[in-house]
């Protein structure tokens, strides 16, 4: 495992700060993840991302992963059913755009001028948008100087924004200047077959982004505080866990601060978790700041954890997929 020197923590213009581990100068690539408080001007949003871009830029980040609604904002509308006001759902089909678009136009450009690759969020507007189909979807998009690397539609959609957003069909992983790479939205990492698909499709990085809100409180856990702390049940064990069970990197950026219009804190975690499990760095919870692991050895660092950190178990290669068919048999359960 590769030996990280102590945090260092950075101002960065009084509002954001900087939380790294690691030399700039070690053999690897090095990691950032962004927990980002976003307004609902799209505008301003971009504007601040190509900041906080060269910012990282500056500090040798190869790898920048922004949150889930960091340029169009949130669905505010709490209610299970529609019950929001109607500026909510147009204020995502006013913002929406199609992919390849201007915002990415813009963002390829800003990466090409850094050498880095970007991970966004954003509201895509299907090219069948406006013939009465609505056609939204909630987007991650991979994408360097070189232009769109992979677009992750997200695959299950939770709460009122069933009512906005179409679900994706796929998770899939693709090749990049840094390695291979699949993306995760939000609600898709509660579930285990989001992950291990990505791992299957040769992932080495997840990159997940999400809003998770800190009044998210599991009712198993009641009210015992005990049990019910953020530090005991944590969004962050959650992606531990994700990274251990596969063996493989993740880098998570999560939406901070308050959002009024919705009446929740978010998580506002940027963390980045290596693929034996452990967190290599992370920001505080509830604030904005950056994340940076240096001297990340992608291929290296996987390698070791599946033939050496657990006994020279690799969870990948003693899975034994026959005993698992009635996962994808959706009969099993709605017969």
């Amino acid at each position: 495992m590769a030996q990280y020197v102590p945090t260092r923590r950075h101002s960065l213009t009084g509002e954001l700060g900087i939380i790294e581990v690691g030399e700039p100068d070690a053999p690897g690539v090095t990691l950032g993840a962004v927990a980002f408080a976003y307004t609902y001007d799209k505008d301003k949003n971009l504007d601040r991302y190509e900041g906080l871009v060269e910012t990282a830029a500056g500090r040798g980040v190869d790898l920048l992963v922004f949150p889930e609604l960091g340029l169009n904002g949130a669905v505010w509308n709490a209610a299970g059913a529609w019950e929001g006001p109607p500026e909510a759902l147009r204020h995502h089909y006013e913002t929406s755009e199609t992919i390849p678009g201007p915002i990415t136009d813009r963002l390829c450009s800003i990466a090409g001028r850094h050498g880095m690759v970007l991970a966004v969020h954003m509201t895509e507007r299907h090219r069948h948008y406006g013939k009465g189909k609505g056609g939204l979807y909630s987007s991650a998009v991979l994408l360097s100087g070189d232009g769109i690397l992979h677009v992750h539609r997200k695959v299950h959609i939770a709460g009122p924004e069933r009512h906005v957003f179409r679900n994706g069909r796929e998770i899939g992983a693709v090749d990049t200047p840094i390695g291979r790479m699949a993306m995760a939205i939000c609600y898709d990492i509660v579930f285990p077959e989001t992950a291990r698909v990505a791992a299957v499709e040769g992932a080495d990085i997840l990159l997940f982004q999400t809003a998770w809100s800190q009044s998210f409180d599991p009712p198993i856990l009641g009210n015992d505080a005990a049990f019910a702390s953020k530090s005991n049940y944590s969004l962050g064990a959650l992606v531990g866990v994700r990274a251990f069970e596969n063996q493989m990197w993740i880098v998570m950026s999560s939406a901070a601060g308050e959002d009024e219009r919705l009446g929740l804190t978010w998580w506002g975690e940027a963390r980045i978790v290596g693929p034996d499990g452990v967190t290599r760095v992370q920001t505080p919870l509830g604030e904005e700041g950056m994340a940076i692991a240096h001297g990340c050895e992608i291929d290296e660092e996987i390698v070791r954890s599946r033939i050496q950190t657990y006994w020279g178990d690799s969870f990948l290669f003693d899975r034994r997929p026959r005993a698992y068919s009635s996962i994808a048999d959706e009969d099993r359960l709605y017969p």
